[in-house]
């Protein structure tokens, strides 16, 4: 439950929402929207994907978005299967990709 409420308070701070803009949309107190996030007290299923929904997620969003924290590295958003029938084309795809950086992809190739 610890990822449920770090994950919805992180996200309300990206968008750059305040505690009572979050609690004027959900009708409740920002005391309230306060002890959700810091787990003091539980939030119901609904409560939970309204809030999601306050922060422009939809509830695969919020699953999605807890389970990528949960993972050692993080879930793909893509997987490509490129065919390349020369080695010059070969060469520059690599070349491209690796200006990616580690950080943000997967190299896998056969040749």
């Amino acid at each position: 439950m610890k990822q449920l409420h770090k994950t919805l308070k992180e996200k309300r701070e990206l968008e750059g929402y305040s505690q009572e803009y979050v609690a004027g949309k959900l009708n409740v107190s920002s005391s309230t929207i306060s002890r959700w996030e810091t787990g003091a007290v539980s939030m119901t299923t609904s409560q939970t994907y309204s809030y999601a929904k306050v922060l422009g997620w939809d509830e695969l969003d919020l699953l999605a978005s807890i389970a990528q924290r949960q993972q050692a590295r993080p879930l793909p958003l893509a997987q490509m299967s490129i065919e390349v029938f020369d080695k010059e084309s070969y060469d520059r795809i690599i070349d491209l990709v690796k200006e990616l950086g580690p950080q943000h992809i997967i190299l896998q190739t056969k040749l």
